[in-house]
């Protein structure tokens, strides 16, 4: 039975992940602590991984029950410690970032949503997103296997993903959103499943940018990590599913490079309260209309 083995939260969009046993559901879908706080340039742009290799060498240390949370930059004795709770309002944390940027950094909270990628809505159905993501313990393994010098682990930390599912064959994850002839001809379809008894619903197989393809502490790019993903994705691509579905509910043909790996989710709000733990079985209800998952 398909079931959860690993939760893994990003306090602050692009740093490092903390490792949890549980997590409540939040206000608006989302998962607490999740992408809660976000780096900002001067004009308002986030500060992350895709835009800004720098973010790699600032390793994050958070400890949830304590409310703390330490900056370190990667191979020095750099460090920042404060309460996690008060980053956004700490023109000490903000100094400390700008120093080592070498430009204005501001930190951000979130205070209705979070600031997942998708937070904003998904084009062309302007739904949002801002449940966890998804992947296989056994796809991990697989795509881990693609490369002679990475693991399971290091994959999980390139790919940033919340929730790890085992007990299932590779990539079963992407039975968790539409992948079928009907999805391509009509976007707008999720699937909905039940993690525990917290629903959700699968949007979309998530595309992939750079970051994947980065040593996590460093920023160094590896050569062809995204010519031979994509090369794997496509000939271990699950014979079940439709590849032309990898670009379905947003503007982009996904079927052409299968550089996607991961299932964005949206958690109703009606959820708010109930938790998310290790060891939640996971439990395939069906399809259903995006715009009926509310």
């Amino acid at each position: 039975m398909a079931a959860v083995s690993r939760i893994r939260l990003y306090p602050v969009k692009s740093l490092s992940g903390v490792d949890v046993d549980s997590v409540p559901i939040s206000d608006s879908g989302r998962m607490r602590y999740d992408r809660e706080y976000a780096l900002f340039s001067e004009d308002g742009a986030y500060v992350n991984g895709r835009q800004n290799k720098l973010v790699h060498k600032i390793n994050t240390t958070v400890d949830l029950s304590a409310n703390s949370i330490e900056f370190e930059i990667h191979d020095t004795e750099r460090t920042f410690s404060c309460e996690l709770d008060r980053i956004d309002n700490s023109p000490e944390l903000e100094e400390w970032l700008t120093n080592f940027f070498g430009e204005p950094i501001t930190v951000e909270q979130a205070k209705q949503s979070n600031f997942t990628d998708s937070a904003g809505g998904i084009a062309p159905i302007r739904v949002t997103a801002t449940g966890p993501t998804f992947v296989g313990e056994k796809t991990l393994a697989e795509v881990a296997s693609w490369y002679d010098d990475l693991d399971a682990d290091a994959i999980f930390r390139r790919l940033r993903t919340n929730v790890v599912i085992g007990d299932v064959e590779p990539f079963w994850e992407d039975k968790l959103y539409s992948n079928t002839p009907a999805t391509r001809r009509n976007p707008g379809t999720g699937v909905e499943f039940t993690v525990g008894n917290v629903t959700h619903y699968g949007i979309m197989c998530k595309p992939r940018c750079v970051v994947p393809s980065r040593n996590p502490e460093t920023g160094e790019r590896k050569a062809n990590f995204t010519k031979k993903f994509t090369e794997k994705r496509k000939e271990r691509f699950p014979e079940w599913a439709d590849a032309e579905t990898l670009g379905t509910n947003m503007d982009r043909d996904g079927a052409e490079d299968y550089y996607y790996l991961t299932v964005v989710t949206r958690i109703p709000s009606r959820e708010s309260g109930k938790e998310i733990a290790v060891g939640d079985e996971i439990s395939i209800e069906g399809e259903v209309p995006l715009l009926q998952t509310h």
